[in-house]
């Protein structure tokens, strides 16, 4: 599916995968399930998502340049992700169950990304991401 919403390949195993989006930075094509089509809608609408199902979404060519803290985040706010490679992201409804696992995305293994935010997830590096 294009940003935009067009189909631009009709796909019959429940996932729907998004082409890299041009000029932010990085490489950054994503498949992405129910759960986290809701999470996106949302998103892109400023409204609250409501998936009620655990959600699986995969970068397999890695990610551009992002804010940990908040979707839309700049550079200068702190906390920002560069060089991160192949990941799964994961959303749990119940955000209570992130209350044990890091926000920092240094730490070598898996952290909490967006944290106090209704769009927060679990990202899960499958590619070595160097700790600092």
């Amino acid at each position: 599916m294009g940003w935009n919403g067009d189909v631009l390949r009709e796909g019959t195993n429940g996932w729907t995968c998004l082409p890299d989006i041009p000029d932010n930075g990085g490489y950054d094509p994503w498949c992405v399930d129910a759960s986290w089509q809701n999470l996106l809608d949302a998103l892109m609408n400023s409204k609250t998502p409501s998936y009620d199902k655990v959600g699986i979404a995969y970068m397999l060519a890695g990610d551009a340049p992002i804010s940990n803290i908040t979707p839309g985040g700049m550079k200068e706010d702190g906390d920002w992700v560069e060089g991160l490679k192949a990941h799964l992201m994961i959303l749990v409804p119940d955000h209570t169950m992130f209350d044990n696992i890091s926000t920092d995305p240094n730490n070598g293994g898996p952290w909490i990304m967006w944290p106090n935010t209704p769009y927060v997830h679990i990202m899960v590096p499958i590619d070595s991401y160097p700790a600092k």
